[in-house]
């Protein structure tokens, strides 16, 4: 099978748990059948930090059923985890946190993210008050959501960075 392919039935097995209209409850049936289908999912190097994660990366917006199904897959980057509610962090994830990238996202604050400012102790804070929140303890990644506007931008606002 071809890695676009791949994903693509990938993401559909697991993803596609969580469009279950919401007047039934997914059946343990079905995510057992989604885990059959997809099975374990492979890994990759991530940069050049050594870490592997798998091909197919989960979000918190995936609904109980999907998460849980993704990390019986071996799902194991997580992006935007700040989302979870504490109740929401799954407890696979809570109770093997090392062997799960949890993805923080900050945007810009004061606006959007195209007017919104870069603000270090804005985002710093925002963070800080994520792991309070969601119990994880810490987040492995920090995403600066929409990123820098221009290489000026970057050479001359590094309050995300020191962040």
């Amino acid at each position: 099978m071809e890695r676009r392919e791949f994903l693509k039935s990938s993401a559909v097995a697991v993803a596609g748990l969580g469009t279950v209209p919401s007047c039934r409850a997914v059946e343990p049936k079905d995510i057992e059948a989604a885990v059959r289908k997809v099975g374990t999912l492979p890994r990759r190097k991530l940069g050049g930090n050594g870490r592997e994660i798998t091909v197919l990366i989960g979000a918190s917006s995936w609904s109980p059923d999907a998460v849980e199904a993704g990390v019986r897959c071996g799902i194991n980057f997580w992006h935007k985890a700040e989302d979870w509610a504490p109740s929401d962090v799954p407890q696979a994830i809570r109770k093997n946190r090392g062997a799960h990238y949890c993805q923080v996202c900050v945007d810009r604050v004061r606006g959007n993210h195209e007017t919104g400012a870069i603000d270090e102790e804005s985002h710093y804070q925002f963070v800080k008050q994520a792991v309070k929140r969601t119990g994880l303890g810490y987040f492995d990644d920090m995403q600066f959501h929409f990123g820098y506007h221009s290489v000026t931008e970057l050479k001359n606002n590094r309050g995300m960075v020191r962040a």
